[in-house]
């Protein structure tokens, strides 16, 4: 990266020597800066819909799909809200590796049960026979029961991460 002269006036050797020492110092820190935070449960937002937590990258695709996925690019999952991937990121950061395997768990079982209740509404409402409908009103009613069951556990957890400890920070 060179820095661009908006005078006229062309720089002397020395001039620009100067100022590429410049650049590289402001380089270097930058990397320095962001490199600490590397084990760290940090979270820094990176534009609208993107953060960064530790080694791993958020980017929010739309309101229901955040992607987490490592800086080196080793694996990569998807969350259905922004919370649920911050939180698994910190998880991961600090070495909580079974609640942050908790999460995932409880997440995708949540975004899987959401798709199966539409799914059932939009079946019901096109079929035209009754047993049809009834089977698939049991699953339907089934699927809602488990949905409430996961969502009420995910709150709480979200709920007990506030007092959590994650290096020196609560969230």
């Amino acid at each position: 990266m060179k820095a661009k002269s908006f005078s006229r006036k062309k720089l002397n050797r020395k001039e620009k020597h100067i100022v590429n020492l410049a650049t590289n110092y402001l380089i270097n820190w930058t990397k320095k800066e962001l490199g600490k935070y590397r084990d760290e449960p940090v979270v820094i937002q990176v534009g609208n819909h993107g953060f960064l937590v530790g080694n791993f990258k958020i980017d929010g695709k739309h309101k229901d799909c955040w992607v987490t996925e490592s800086l080196d690019s080793s694996f990569q999952h998807s969350f259905i809200s922004k919370a649920n991937a911050i939180l698994y990121c910190m998880c991961e950061v600090t070495k909580r590796y079974d609640a942050a395997k908790e999460l995932l768990d409880l997440d995708s079982k949540i975004g899987k049960l959401e798709n199966d209740i539409l799914q059932y509404q939009h079946i019901m409402a096109k079929s035209k026979d009754p047993i049809k409908t009834k089977v698939i009103l049991n699953r339907y009613f089934d699927a809602r029961y488990q949905y409430k069951a996961f969502n009420d556990i995910l709150k709480k957890t979200l709920k007990s991460a506030k007092y959590s400890k994650f290096g020196n920070q609560t969230i």
